[in-house]
């Protein structure tokens, strides 16, 4: 049986300002959820608290941030922005609020995925023929799992890790 809990979206997250509220991912602990919004003008995310449907901005910048994905023990949060001019993936530690560039390429690369051990990322890339990449954020390795070669676009969803961290969709 699944328990489905009623929230209060007109509250906030979907008020009169016509937002684009987009992206949505839970917290670790299921007690918040992560959600990209251009309530500020362009895209930032912000985090809404269940428990009494506050919204905080997790990370607001002139920037546009999405694709929010938090590491399976909740500490980091990977998205991806275009702070340096292409969209790259980042990661920032929730405690710190430092954040750190994780890809450096000269294209787009978008929608992070956290592997269920956390020692991976892997995400959609527009390098080279554009691709379904696997990152290991340790030693910055990049493996190419599925490889576009200019076929089709690489625009697609975020890429999801099952359970056991062997397959992805």
């Amino acid at each position: 049986a699944y328990e489905i809990k009623e929230c209060d979206w007109s509250s906030d997250v979907c008020s009169s300002d016509l937002s684009i509220n987009i992206a949505p991912c839970w917290t670790p602990d299921g007690e918040k959820i992560i959600f990209v919004s251009d309530r500020n003008g362009n895209y930032d995310i912000f985090t809404l608290n269940l428990a009494d449907n506050s919204i905080e901005p997790t990370i607001v910048s002139q920037y546009n941030d999405g694709a929010p994905s938090y590491s399976p023990d909740g500490s980091k949060l990977a998205f991806c922005s275009d702070r340096g001019g292409n969209f790259s993936i980042y990661i920032m530690n929730l405690e710190t609020d430092d954040i750190t560039k994780l890809t450096n390429e000269e294209t787009h690369e978008l929608f992070p995925s956290w592997s269920p051990d956390g020692k991976t990322i892997s995400f959609i890339s527009y390098f080279k023929n554009g691709g379904l990449v696997v990152l290991d954020i340790e030693s910055k390795k990049r493996s190419t799992v599925v490889d576009y070669n200019g076929q089709n676009s690489p625009y697609t969803a975020q890429p999801v890790w099952s359970p056991d961290g062997e397959r992805m969709c």
